[in-house]
């Protein structure tokens, strides 16, 4: 049985799909494909061979049509409607993801605490699996303060009254921040029924999720519960239980012992913020640890290149320092001198002897001995 796990960032998001990896793998024990979801006009932001390096495949998406994202209305409600939620439209009518088996789709601003496991053997095929949002319901996933509805025009205040005889109008809304789906669920006519829905209904959508529910009413069920669509501690932030230091979260709530799979920050206090201070730490970790992989066999592509032996390095301890470290981490050219720091004077020695043996010797300093080796 295939599976894929799936994720979305446009450029100012990419950095934190990293994090997500790193974090999918090694707490969420995650033994499938992973694929990130960028639109075409952010592509020139993405490192392919980095990703590609971690086993992430890449899948450039259609830009969407400008003009129609977001909403934009004056209101004094804290509207999140992002319009790279929009993307995930193509989990459920691209072919691209009909090459495995299960698809699940998770946002960025999530973290795994215990293996990700939906006991696939007894799921449906035939229905979407997702999680509510507080059992809020649909009504409130579209325009309903009156200070907002004043602000529609006669076309779009007679949609919205249309919208109030939808059958699922009252019942609970889909939250999309975890997502699951047989390739059985992929259909091409979805993407056309979405653009129906999303070009009538987009000006009244507060969140993009509202559309999910509008297309797939009877026809998705419930996750589960060790997959947690609120953050409750960032949610009810004002409340005097919750263990807050000024305009930050201390969060000490043991979720590996409680069985929780996963938990979605949303803008509450999200994993990247430095305003969370027990994951923002874990999550740069993860970042560098996606990063530094890549970059060591970077680096020693480019000594080997240079016809450099590399066991000479390992076997001395050598650590490279300066300049040349952040060109790596840029992505620029390494055409500047590469410093390299040694623990002892032993080891020095032993790498000076190399060096002087076998490349051209520059100068010397009380600091430094230069070798020119390209």
């Amino acid at each position: 049985m295939k599976k894929v796990l799936v994720t979305l960032a446009n450029k100012d998001y990419i950095n934190h799909a990293k994090s997500l990896f790193t974090n999918v793998r090694e707490e969420g024990e995650w033994d499938g494909d992973l694929v990130l979801m960028v639109p075409e006009e952010d592509k020139e932001f993405v490192d392919v061979d980095l990703f590609n390096y971690n086993d992430v495949q890449i899948l450039f998406l259609p830009n969407l049509e400008k003009g129609k994202y977001p909403l934009d209305l004056n209101t004094t409600l804290d509207v999140k409607f992002h319009p790279i939620n929009c993307y995930k439209i193509h989990l459920f009518g691209n072919d691209y993801f009909k090459q495995w088996d299960w698809i699940f789709y998770t946002d960025l601003d999530v973290w795994y605490f215990n293996k990700i496991d939906f006991d696939l053997d007894n799921k449906r095929k035939d229905i979407l699996y997702a999680n509510t949002c507080n059992d809020i319901s649909l009504q409130y996933q579209f325009v309903w303060l009156e200070e907002m509805i004043e602000q529609l025009n006669v076309s779009d205040k007679k949609k919205l009254e249309e919208l109030k005889d939808y059958l699922g109008w009252n019942e609970p809304a889909i939250q999309s921040c975890f997502l699951l789906l047989n390739k059985q669920f992929i259909r091409n006519d979805k993407l056309k029924k979405y653009k129906e829905v999303h070009d009538k209904y987009y000006k009244l959508a507060v969140w993009s999720q509202g559309f999910w529910s509008l297309l797939f009413y009877g026809k998705w069920e419930i996750l589960g519960d060790k997959f947690k669509t609120i953050y409750e501690i960032g949610y009810n932030k004002t409340g005097e239980e919750y263990n807050r230091i000024g305009d930050t979260i201390k969060d000490n709530i043991d979720y590996k012992n409680d069985g929780v799979i996963a938990q979605h920050f949303s803008q509450y206090f999200p994993q990247y913020s430095p305003n969370n201070l027990r994951f923002y730490p874990l999550y740069l970790n993860n970042r560098v640890k996606f990063e530094n992989k890549y970059l060591r066999n970077k680096l020693l592509k480019i000594l080997k290149s240079n016809n450099i032996d590399i066991e000479v390095l390992k076997k001395n301890n050598v650590y490279l320092m300066g300049g040349s470290i952040l060109r790596l981490f840029m992505n620029l050219p390494l055409n500047t001198d590469l410093d390299f720091y040694f623990v002892d004077d032993k080891s020095f020695k032993n790498v000076d002897d190399y060096f002087r043996k076998n490349f051209k010797f520059l100068h010397k300093t009380p600091l430094f001995i230069n070798y020119e080796v390209s």
